[in-house]
């Protein structure tokens, strides 16, 4: 199975939800937020549209290193 992502900064209101969930042809869709805990965004926090899959959380982090503010 393939995967591809694509990064959108949309609104809550965006006209591109309606549109994936209504003409996802089939595909799992994962939408997540993008804080400094990849890990949550994932596995916690995600919306999917269309089938749900299982996501490999062993791969990503607790906190991202590049995210974390510095001191």
């Amino acid at each position: 199975m393939g995967a591809s992502a694509a990064l959108c900064d949309c609104a809550p209101n965006t006209p591109m939800l309606p549109w994936l969930m209504l003409d996802h042809g089939g595909l799992s869709i994962l939408i997540h937020p993008n804080t400094t805990n990849p890990k949550r965004d994932h596995l916690v926090d995600p919306i999917w549209i269309g089938r749900a899959l299982a996501a490999h959380g062993e791969v990503l982090r607790e906190e991202d290193e590049a995210k974390r503010p510095r001191r």
